[in-house]
C-alpha cells in the first residue's frame, strides 16, 4: 500500500524520493572527487620517477642523431644542422616551487596506508633474519603516542609519521632513508636506493629530503644511468657533462665552459681521436686489470669468481673481458678460488683455540660448496653471529653481531644486506 498516494501534487517526487536523489549525486561527486585525487597522485609519482627515464631517452634521440649526421658527413651527402637541445633536458622530474612541492608531498604521503603494516610487540628483537619474509623487521607495538615501527636498519621504535614503508614491506625511519639516498649519490654500489633488491621509488622519499636534494638524486641518477658518461677533461673540474650540454660528440661543462669529447673523454680537437695512454695500459696488462667494456674504467679483481659486475651494472668475465656468459672461460681462477676456501674455514673456527693451518679436506670440501653455491640470490636465513666483525661489503667494523648468508657465507652488515646484496 502507497502511504504517500495523494499527499503530493501528481508529477512531484515525494520529500524522500528527492533526499535519495541528493544523495546519489552526492555520491557521483564523491567518486569523481577520488578518481581525480588518485589521478593526481599518479601524475605527481610519475612526475619524479619517470622523470629520470625520459631524460635518458632524450639523450638517447640527440646521440642517434648525432649518429646520423656523422654518418651522412663520412658518406660526403648534405648534413643538416645539430639539433639544439633545450636546457629543460637537464632536469625533467624535479622542476617545481616550493608550493608545489608541498602539494606533492601532501599527495604522496597522504597515500601510504599504515594499516596494512603487521602489528606486533616490539619487546624482542629477532635472532636471525630472512628477505623471504621482509615482514619480521616491520615491527610495530602499542605505546602512549600511538602505533610504532621498527626501522629495518636502526631498528629503533618510530611513530608512522616518520617511516616510509620500502616495496618489500620493510619500513625505513626518516633518518635512515635520507642517508641511504644521500649515500647513495656518492657510493654508486648503493644505486639505485634499494631494499631486497627492489628499487625505492624518489617519490617516497622526496618529501623527507626536500626539494634541493631531490633534485640533486635526481640529477645523479641521469648520471648514474647513462652509459657513455662524460666528465670534463679540466682536471681542476671534472664534473659530469649532461646531455644537454653535448653538442656534434662535443660536451661544454657547466660549472667551468671547458669543452670535452664525448669520444675519447680528453679535450675538444678537430680530426680523429688520438690514441689511447699507453702507459695506463701497459701499467693494466702487468697488473692484470680489466676494462669494462660499457662504461670504460679499469676495474682490478682482489678475490672472488670471474663474474664481475661493474659499477656501472654492466657484467663481464674477468678472465677475458667479454660480456658474462658469452664466453667459455672458468668460472673460478683456481689461486683466488683456493684462497677463498682457506679464509671461509679459517673464519669458521673457534678464536679460543690455537690457529692451525687449514687442513686439506676441509679447504676441498670449501672449494666444492662455493662451486655449487656461487649463483648466490642471497634470500636464504640470515642468522646473527655474535661478537666484533667487519662487513666483507662496505668494511664496516660492528662490535656485537654481524649477519651471514645461510647458503653463500657472506658476512655482511644489516645495511648491505638490505641495500647492496
Amino acid at each position: 500500500m502507497d502511504r504517500n498516494k495523494g499527499k503530493q501534487p501528481v508529477g512531484q517526487s515525494s520529500d524522500e524520493e528527492l533526499a535519495l536523489q541528493l544523495w546519489e549525486e552526492e555520491l557521483d561527486n564523491y567518486n569523481r572527487s577520488l578518481e581525480d585525487e588518485r589521478l593526481a597522485r599518479s601524475i605527481a609519482r610519475a612526475v619524479v620517477d619517470d622523470g629520470v627515464a625520459v631524460t635518458t631517452a632524450r639523450q638517447e634521440e640527440l646521440r642517434a642523431s648525432d649518429d646520423h649526421r656523422l654518418a651522412l658527413e663520412l658518406s660526403g651527402q648534405p648534413v643538416p644542422p645539430p639539433q639544439q637541445p633545450q636546457p629543460h633536458d637537464q632536469s625533467v622530474a624535479v622542476q617545481l616551487s616550493e608550493d608545489k612541492m608541498k602539494d606533492y608531498i601532501d599527495l604522496t604521503l597522504a597515500d601510504t596506508d599504515f594499516d596494512l603494516l603487521p602489528t606486533r610487540v616490539a619487546s624482542q628483537h629477532a635472532e636471525a633474519e630472512s628477505s623471504r619474509n621482509p615482514k619480521r623487521c616491520c615491527i610495530a607495538g602499542p605505546s602512549n603516542e600511538g602505533l610504532l615501527y621498527e626501522c629495518a636498519v636502526c631498528t629503533e621504535l618510530v611513530p608512522s609519521t616518520d617511516i616510509i614503508p620500502a616495496p618489500c614491506s620493510h619500513t625505513y625511519c626518516r633518518i635512515c632513508a635520507v642517508r641511504l639516498f644521500q649515500d647513495s649519490m656518492t657510493d654508486e654500489t648503493l644505486f639505485p636506493p634499494r631494499c631486497c633488491r627492489k628499487e625505492i621509488p624518489l617519490s617516497l622519499v622526496s618529501g623527507f629530503l626536500g626539494l634541493a636534494r631531490s633534485q640533486q638524486f635526481e640529477e645523479k641518477a641521469i648520471e648514474f644511468s647513462d652509459p657513455h658518461r662524460t666528465y670534463c677533461s679540466n682536471p681542476s673540474c671534472s664534473e659530469y657533462i649532461f646531455p644537454y650540454s653535448v653538442s656534434s660528440y662535443i660536451g661544454t661543462c657547466s660549472h667551468c665552459s671547458s669543452r670535452t669529447c664525448m669520444r675519447c673523454k680528453k679535450p675538444a680537437h678537430e680530426g680523429d681521436c688520438p690514441d689511447e695512454d699507453e702507459e695506463l695500459l701497459q701499467l693494466a696488462e702487468r697488473e692484470g686489470w680489466r676494462r669494462c667494456f660499457q662504461c670504460r674504467n679499469m676495474i682490478e679483481l682482489g678475490t672472488g669468481c670471474n663474474h664481475i659486475t661493474c659499477r656501472c651494472g654492466a657484467e663481464f668475465c674477468y678472465a677475458c673481458g667479454t660480456k658474462w656468459r658469452q664466453c667459455r672461460c672458468e668460472l673460478w681462477d683456481e689461486n683466488r678460488l683456493v684462497d677463498r676456501a682457506r679464509y671461509l674455514v679459517d673464519r669458521g673456527r673457534d678464536p679460543a683455540q690455537p690457529a692451525q693451518p687449514a687442513r686439506p679436506e676441509q679447504v676441498q670440501q670449501m672449494v666444492q660448496r662455493l662451486l655449487e653455491r656461487h649463483e648466490c640470490d642471497h634470500e636464504e636465513f640470515w642468522p646473527r653471529v655474535p661478537g666484533a666483525h667487519q662487513c666483507e661489503e662496505c668494511r664496516d667494523h660492528l662490535p656485537n653481531y654481524i649477519l651471514q648468508c645461510g647458503q653463500c657465507g657472506i658476512r655482511a652488515c644489516r645495511r648491505c644486506r638490505l641495500n647492496r646484496l
